[in-house]
């Protein structure tokens, strides 16, 4: 696949191209720049639609460590694409998990972290069979809580 044929045509056609190179591993250097570009450019493309709907923040079109991420998405996904569709269903198909993505990273960023609260464990007795195996058993010895104070 030359880069100039690429000027004025359907895209999906060469990523779909592109796609079937890299698994039959006769892709050459200047196809997989290629191919790394497509990924960026759906990656971005995915997130600009996020923002537009509302459902990203503007300041992650340029967070680059969000970018890389959703391109890494994207890339992972290479492999797992469906040769057997059209290669628009491709480009939508890798559009969607970099939308996904997306997403998923943002709720991750700012998922809150679980609190806890610590628990004295001295008095607790945990019963367990011949064999070291936990039965469930749990009882509490009052004595040893008396004598510790």
């Amino acid at each position: 696949m030359k880069l100039e044929t690429l000027v004025d045509t359907e895209y999906a056609e060469a990523l779909k191209e592109a796609i079937g190179m890299r698994r039959s591993g006769t892709i050459d250097a200047a196809t997989d720049s290629q191919l790394g570009i497509f990924a960026y450019n759906i990656a971005r493309w995915a997130v600009m639609d996020k923002i537009a709907e509302n459902k990203l923040p503007v300041e992650v079109a340029s967070d680059e460590d969000f970018m890389g991420w959703v391109v890494v998405s994207v890339v992972s996904y290479l492999d797992k694409v469906d040769m057997e569709k059209e290669p628009k269903q491709i480009l939508v198909y890798l559009h969607r998990v970099a939308g996904s993505a997306a997403r998923d990273l943002l709720a991750k960023s700012q998922a809150k972290k679980r609190q806890h609260e610590d628990v004295q464990l001295e008095g607790i007795i945990f019963e367990a069979n011949f064999y070291g195996a936990a039965t469930g058993k749990v009882s509490y010895n009052i004595e040893l809580e008396r004598s510790s104070e």
